[in-house]
């Protein structure tokens, strides 16, 4: 499907019907999520999770340059003005964030966003930038890029057996799964015992140290135009654990942040953000948190006016082919869910 949706933004842009369309979706918002940024290394190799990589610096570049050419860019503080109040922009409404706070957010993206004039929202797990550690899925993925080829045995809750074998990436998706759909799972408890199974070490506070911004690095994006949001504490899966341990997860990040940043921290971005990964249950509790903007992560577009405030749709630009971005921002209805 995507090869096929590749294609036909080719065409759409090569015939100008990008340029037609874009003419008329003022009433749209299109909320574009990053993760990490790509070197342009042909030779990098990360030792943690390949899934969260997106586009290489130059073709984040490229995607900006022509964002603000061809898009109404705005930032948070934006949007409940333009929802509310019935404003409408000559053109296609974009808000840039970014999730889990990597450091390549801050020495890779932050360049090419104050080049260019362009706010983003930042979302950013407490526990990960207080102690200093990469998420769960990465070191699942440190772990098994180096463990060799056995059956590592899971114990309660999930009482599976894993097949280490050649295809690595395929038993990373089979354990994320796991991980993303289990209630009441101890992810420490969980990958302490991978470790355990395969003789891999989790990787050293050095390494993990590495990977994620600091408070000094978003107090300085923060001075240059960015705005921070909350990606929960512990990055949990909401819709998995109870409601005094979500509204913990919402409020206690929350806290460190307005805490140890000094700004208000207005929104919100549910882990994983699929259908199954919060609830309804957890819009409120963001709303009681204090929390004005949620956002979910399982692709399409939001219309401007009736805006659901805790259910703003995400999807990602990770591609580095900008033909699609522009069919993306043009026809948000087709290609928003193709990605």
């Amino acid at each position: 499907m995507k090869g096929k949706a590749v294609i036909v933004a080719r065409l759409l842009e090569n015939t100008g019907l990008n340029r037609l369309k874009r003419a008329v979706l003022h009433q749209y918002l299109i909320v574009l999520n990053y993760h990490r940024i790509t070197p342009d290394v042909r030779s990098f190799v990360s030792d943690f999770d390949d899934n969260v990589f997106g586009p290489t610096v130059s073709n984040f570049r490229h995607q900006m340059a022509f964002l603000k050419e061809n898009a109404h860019i705005i930032s948070i503080d934006d949007l409940k003005d333009i929802s509310i109040n019935g404003q409408k922009p000559s053109r296609p409404s974009v808000l840039i964030t970014f999730d889990d706070g990597y450091k390549d957010n801050y020495t890779l993206a932050l360049p090419i966003l104050k080049e260019y004039r362009i706010p983003a929202l930042f979302f950013i797990p407490t526990r990960n930038l207080i102690e200093r550690r990469v998420g769960w899925w990465d070191e699942i993925s440190y772990i098994i890029k180096r463990a060799k080829a056995g059956i590592i045995s899971l114990g309660e809750p999930l009482n599976r057996d894993v097949v280490i074998g050649e295809d690595r990436h395929k038993v990373k998706s089979e354990l994320m799964y796991m991980m993303k759909t289990t209630p009441f799972l101890n992810l420490d408890e969980l990958i302490d015992t991978m470790a355990a199974a395969t003789g891999i070490d989790r990787p050293s506070l050095k390494e993990q140290n590495a990977e994620l911004m600091t408070l000094q690095e978003l107090r300085e994006m923060i001075k240059l135009g960015m705005k921070i949001g909350s990606h929960t504490h512990s990055h949990h899966i909401l819709a998995n654990i109870d409601e005094d341990s979500q509204y913990q997860e919402l409020s206690y990040s929350k806290e460190i942040l307005e805490k140890e940043l000094g700004v208000g921290v207005s929104a919100i971005s549910y882990p994983v953000g699929r259908h199954d990964s919060f609830n309804n249950q957890t819009k409120w509790l963001a709303k009681q948190a204090g929390y004005e903007f949620g956002f979910s992560f399982y692709a399409g577009f939001n219309k401007l006016h009736g805006l659901d405030f805790y259910d703003i749709r995400r999807v990602s630009p990770a591609t580095n082919n900008l033909q699609f971005l522009s069919a993306l921002i043009s026809f948000p209805g087709i290609f928003s869910s193709l990605w």
